[in-house]
C-alpha cells in the first residue's frame, strides 16, 4: 500500500524507455531536458540524449548520455540485456571512466533457480490466519488483515503510529496528438500531496503528462513531469526506426575486456 504512494524520481541520466509487451523491434532516440529555476531566479537547463534499441527476440540496448558537472564532454553508459542467453552487459564510453575499455557481465537468475533466495513458509491454518509469520504474532497478523480489508491504515493500529497520509490523484485523457509524425494518445495525471507529507507547509502539486503511440507497439513519444521540487523534466522522441537491429549491437564492444565483480545474490 505504501509503495503505491511513493514518489518516483524521474532520473533522466538513467532513463530506460519501455515498450509494450508486443516487443516491437526498432531504434528510438530521445532527448531529455531538465529546467529548474532557483529561489534567487537562477535558471538551470540540462539536455542529454538516449537511444533505446530492441529486436524481435526481446533483447534491448539502452544508451544514455551522462553530463558531469563542470565538464563540457559527455560520457555514455550502455546497458545490454539479452534474455536469450540470460546475460546482461554494462560499460561506459568517453572521458571520466573509472576503468576504461572494460565491461561488466552479469548472469540473470530467476528466483526458482537462485538457491540463495529464501521465502518464509505460508501455511493457512484452520482459522484463516497465515502461520509461519516469524516474529509477528497471530493477533498482529489478524489486525493487519482486518485493517487491509477495511482500507484503514495499518500504522493507526500500532502504538504511537499515525494514520497514513495519501496524495490526491486525478487523471484525465487529453485526446490525440502528433509528435515527429507519430500519432499518440495523451494523458495527464495530477498528484496533490497534503501539508506535512514531506514536511511541506503547503500542498505540493506534481503534474505528469505522457503520450503513447497508437501504433508501433505503444512507444513512449513524449513525457513531461512538472515537479516544483525538481523542475520540469521533458522526455521527447526525436527519431524512430522500426527496422530489426543488427545482432552485433547486443554484444560487448570489440577490444573491451571483461571486468569481474561479485555475483549478486
Amino acid at each position: 500500500m505504501l509503495a503505491r504512494w511513493s514518489v518516483v524520481a524521474f532520473l533522466v541520466s538513467t532513463a530506460v524507455v519501455t515498450v509494450s509487451a508486443q516487443r516491437q523491434p526498432g531504434t528510438f532516440t530521445y532527448s531529455h531536458t531538465i529546467q529548474q529555476t532557483l529561489a534567487d531566479g537562477t535558471h538551470i537547463t540540462r539536455t542529454t540524449h538516449s537511444v533505446m534499441i530492441r529486436d524481435a527476440y526481446g533483447r534491448t540496448r539502452n544508451e544514455n548520455e551522462i553530463q558531469m558537472p563542470g565538464r563540457s564532454t559527455l560520457m555514455r553508459s550502455v546497458n545490454i540485456v539479452d534474455p536469450i542467453t540470460g546475460v546482461t552487459y554494462f560499460y561506459q564510453e568517453g572521458e571520466g571512466q573509472s576503468v576504461p575499455h572494460t565491461y561488466i557481465r552479469v548472469e540473470m537468475h530467476r528466483p526458482a533457480q537462485n538457491p540463495g533466495l529464501r521465502t518464509l513458509p505460508a501455511t493457512p491454518s484452520s482459522s484463516g490466519v497465515v502461520t509461519g509469520a516469524g516474529a509477528l504474532g497471530a493477533e498482529t497478523v489478524k489486525a493487519i488483515i482486518a485493517s487491509a480489508g477495511s482500507g484503514a491504515a495499518v500504522l493507526s493500529n500500532q502504538p504511537g503510529g499515525s494514520a497514513e497520509m495519501r496524495p490526491e490523484i486525478k487523471s484525465e485523457d487529453l485526446g490525440f496528438d502528433t509528435v515527429q509524425g507519430i500519432s499518440c494518445k495523451s494523458r495527464r495525471t495530477k498528484e496533490t500531496y497534503p501539508v506535512n507529507f514531506f514536511g511541506n507547509d503547503r500542498p505540493i502539486v506534481v503534474t505528469r503528462e505522457n503520450c503513447m503511440s497508437v501504433e508501433g507497439g505503444g512507444i513512449l513519444v513524449r513525457n513531461v513531469n512538472d515537479d516544483p521540487r525538481m523542475g520540469t523534466q521533458t522526455m521527447l522522441l526525436e527519431s524512430a526506426s522500426f527496422a530489426d537491429p543488427a545482432a552485433i549491437l547486443f554484444q560487448p564492444p570489440p577490444g573491451y575486456t571483461e571486468r569481474k565483480q561479485n555475483q549478486p545474490q
